[in-house]
Order: C-alpha cells, then structure tokens, then sequence
C-alpha cells in the first residue's frame, strides 16, 4: 500500500521554520528593488497574518519565493506530490502594466528538491540553484499552478483578496534525500515590472509514495 503524508503549514502564529528570498535580479540591487519578506499582519481589509514578500521587478524577471522542509518520508524514495497554496493578493484582472499585467504575468510556482532552494551569484545576478523554469514555464525542480490575479476588475482600486491555486493530483515527482527529507518550494516568477506584494498564509502538500 503506498505512504500517504500530509502536510499544513498555516503561517496564522509564525512562519513554521519557513524563509523568503529572491533570485533573477543583480547583486547589491536589493534596495533598488525593494525587497522585503517577513512575517506579517494582513492588510486591514482581511483578519490574521501570512508570510509576506515584497520586490518591485525593474528586471522584467524577478522571482520571489518561499521555502521550507518537510520530513518524516521514506529515504531515498520517490513521492508524487500535490499542492494548495492559499495567498492573499491584490493584483486585479484584466489591467495593464509595464512588462505585462500586474495579475496575470505574474506565475505562481511550487515544488520540491533534495538540496536547499537557494539563490547564487552567476557573474552579476542572483539565480536559483534549482531550474524553476522562466515566467510561464516550469522547470525540472517546479510547476505553474496559475497567475495571482484576484476577482476585481478595478485596474484603479487594488484590494486584498484570498486566492488558492492548487495542482492536479500526483502532479509532480520528487525523489527523497537520504533522510526522508524534502524542501518545498514555492514563488512567483513575474513580467511585470512593478510591484508585487503578497501574503502567503497556508499550504497544504500531500506526498504519495510512487509505485
């Protein structure tokens, strides 16, 4: 019978072991480009708190993730894994922004890799040590789950609203380490070259143990 383990990472009463960070931008530009993570109190239009991360993407490319373990999994052992992710966003629909939409060009990303998910210097810009793909595509260690556009179609009033993407079942294939361990990976890839400032405030994961 295969192992079924579920996980919930509610960022309600902390962050749970979980970090932000940010990668596809030049080193030493952090300022410039505003970068913040932390935990955090939601806007005032919601009740509770999340994991908040921030960036203003004057790269056209900036990827702002998320990242935390999860263990107690067979070792070295592959697992087909699902994701909910449930995010507070204030990105509206059908408006326009340099680069592309605030909403709709900016993909939400999830998955898991053996190795820490972390960003490193190649020549003069951070860039992931994991392929997460680019903007709409996917990579070997990530999947699209969709765009972080909310219901409000007022391109002049943004408003926080919750949204949840999640994948299809068995989605995504991951080999354990040698400890039954994982990191889950998740981030938006953007194109449009403005701010974005999100909350996360849960994920659930389900790992099934391959046959």
């Amino acid at each position: 019978m295969s192992v079924v383990k579920r996980y919930t990472i509610n960022f309600a009463d902390g962050l749970a072991g979980w970090s932000g960070g940010f990668a596809d931008y030049p080193v030493g530009q952090e300022e410039f480009y505003e970068l913040e993570s932390g935990w955090q109190a939601l806007p005032e239009s919601l009740p509770g708190n999340g994991l908040f991360i921030s960036g203003n993407n004057h790269s056209d490319d900036l990827f702002m993730f998320i990242k935390g373990p999860i263990d107690g999994l067979k070792a070295s052992t592959p697992y087909s894994l699902t994701f909910k992710i449930t995010l507070a966003t204030n990105a509206p629909t059908g408006c326009f922004g340099i680069g592309g939409a605030p909403g709709e060009s900016v993909f939400l990303k999830a998955g898991a890799t053996r190795v820490e998910p972390k960003p490193i210097v190649a020549e003069t810009n951070y860039q992931m040590n994991i392929d997460k793909g680019n903007q709409s595509q996917g990579g070997t260690d990530a999947l699209v789950l969709g765009n972080i556009a909310n219901s409000n179609t007022d391109c002049t009033n943004p408003i926080y609203q919750i949204k949840v993407l999640q994948t299809d079942a068995a989605s995504f294939q991951v080999k354990t380490d040698e400890g039954g361990s994982l990191w889950i990976l998740v981030g938006t890839d953007s194109g449009y070259e403005g701010i974005t400032s999100l909350y996360y405030t849960q994920l659930e994961i389900v790992a099934i143990e391959a046959k």
